[in-house]
């Protein structure tokens, strides 16, 4: 099993000046520019919301272990997907074909846990700690191929893990 990470946020300059709505009233003279970090799409930045003032951390710092029951996939095959090794409290987890870099397929759900049908991703359907949570992903009815799995991990309102690849 292979890690990675990929950070996905980036920073955009917010400028009160250029704002273009002329019905505004208020004009103190000064630009205010703060940086904000921004998702590009929430698809692709699941946890940039999670909590704010949290801060994406660097790989070698993830306290997190992932167990992967396979990575290749037919029709109707199941494969777990299970975080585990430490107190977390939100997830975002994706399969991706390898072929394609599409995510794919679908999550069972659970009491615990949601699938996101528009982006093909399982999350807490409860938010809290936990210290480890398993899954099932759901292979498309039509296609063979293999995967590669993103999992972005939230330890708590100080610290996340984004984009996370696990790879065969």
């Amino acid at each position: 099993m292979a890690l990675h990470s990929g950070l996905f946020l980036q920073p955009i300059m917010a400028d009160s000046s250029s704002s273009s709505d002329s019905s505004s009233s208020s004009s103190s003279g000064s630009s205010e520019e703060t940086f904000i970090r921004k998702p590009t799409r929430i698809c692709d930045s699941p946890l940039a919301y999670a909590d704010e003032g949290a801060l994406p951390q660097p790989i070698d710092t993830l306290p997190y272990k992932f167990k992967i029951s396979s990575y290749e996939y037919s029709p109707d095959t199941t494969i777990s997907v299970m975080i585990y090794g430490g107190t977390f409290k939100g997830f975002f987890v994706r399969a991706f074909s390898k072929a394609t870099k599409k995510p794919i397929g679908s999550w069972e759900r659970s009491p615990e846990l949601l699938g996101n049908n528009v982006c093909k991703a399982a999350m807490p359907a409860i938010r809290g700690q936990r210290d480890a949570v398993k899954m099932n992903w759901i292979a498309p009815q039509q296609g063979y191929g293999k995967l590669f799995f993103k999992i972005s991990v939230a330890k708590d309102s100080c610290c996340y893990w984004p984009d996370i690849v696990i790879e065969d």
